[in-house]
């Protein structure tokens, strides 16, 4: 015997449950899209890689306009140099390892960002869970939150990151929460 619910409550599940399918298909979308992008970096007549940095002592790669390098085997993508981006997160206190096997919540505006963070988180967390509202964050599970706002920020309360920028800085935000993360920038 099914249980009766609501009109409202069905509503609710539904539109989580199409979030949540809207959310790995854009993860699925961005992998294919850099898989795809990856295929035809740029090469010598040597056959490596061209355009190489190096920032901390850690090689950066420059291909089809994004920045790589590898973590423990991992490969991360990011949008800009770590250079570029002048801002120091001294009040982030977590590193990739507080995130290791260990699920990640997601609150975005901007699909950008979600998909930078997703890409790179992806390799270490244990599952990464899109968030549609602000009213289910627990700061005692790991959340990155990014909303746009008129000034740039980032913060942390207990486990909670949170990412506030004017929409065209929230991708290099995220990637300064990225570098910090990994270690990249102190």
């Amino acid at each position: 015997m099914r249980k009766i619910v609501s009109k409202f409550e069905e509503d609710k599940r539904k539109r989580r449950n199409q979030f949540i399918v809207g959310g790995v298909l854009i993860v699925v979308m961005l992998i294919s899209t850099l898989a795809y992008a990856f295929q035809g970096q740029v090469q010598n007549s040597g056959g490596t890689v061209t355009n190489t940095t190096s920032y901390n002592g850690i090689a950066f790669a420059n291909q089809n306009g994004f920045w790589i390098t590898s973590y423990n085997n991992q490969r991360l993508v990011f949008t800009y140099f770590p250079s570029q981006i002048t801002s120091d997160l001294l009040n982030i206190t977590q590193g990739i390892s507080d995130f290791t096997g260990k699920p990640v919540y997601i609150f975005s505006e901007d699909s950008n960002s979600t998909s930078e963070l997703s890409v790179n988180l992806a390799g270490f967390v244990s599952q990464i869970v899109p968030v549609q509202n602000l009213s289910s964050v627990d700061c005692s599970n790991n959340f990155i939150i990014v909303r746009a706002g008129l000034s740039d920020s980032v913060s942390q309360q207990q486990n909670c990151i949170f990412i506030t920028g004017q929409q065209q800085d929230l991708i290099a935000l995220s990637d300064n929460v990225m570098f910090k993360l990994f270690g990249i920038k102190g």
